[in-house]
């Protein structure tokens, strides 16, 4: 069984599941490369963790925006352009500002996952389960889950 789940803000990614019968293959594949995990149904817990969290990309970016702004601001400050400070102002902080108060409301933005866990307790992978392919992932994890509990017992 497999799944492709695209996570656009996570630069632009996609996350491949592809689960086999003795083995779980995760593929995280991104504009800056790829990770791929494996693990056995035999080491995963029957305990899974089911929540809503945003994408943290979004902070990041208001802060890099915020930090553009101040730095920008401290040196146009310092050189004492006082005819440019106003154009600095009105045209690029203002702006900036309101494209980081953007980012950081659709921060506030959830997507549900389930997390699973290995058996030491060590988050192991997460599927989200909403959004396009909601159906297909509530299959997936119909089959891990059985995967996994045939292999507990």
């Amino acid at each position: 069984m497999e799944l492709e789940i695209p996570h656009l803000m996570d630069w632009f990614g996609k996350q491949t599941i592809k689960a086999a019968k003795s083995q779980i293959t995760i593929t995280d594949k991104n504009i800056l490369g790829e990770v791929t995990r494996q693990y056995d149904y035999s080491a995963l817990s029957e305990n899974t963790i089911k929540g809503k969290t945003g994408n943290k990309h979004f902070s990041d970016l208001a802060g890099i925006v915020l930090g553009g702004i101040l730095l920008f601001s401290l040196i146009s400050s310092l050189a004492k352009f006082t005819w440019l400070t106003p154009i600095i102002y009105r045209w690029i902080a203002f702006p900036a500002l309101l494209t980081s108060a953007v980012f950081l409301i659709l921060r506030l933005y959830k997507n549900e996952f389930v997390w699973f866990t290995k058996k030491d307790g060590n988050s192991a992978f997460s599927i989200k389960v909403d959004g396009p392919k909601n159906q297909e992932a509530i299959q997936m994890l119909d089959f891990i889950m059985e995967r996994i509990s045939n292999c507990s017992n």
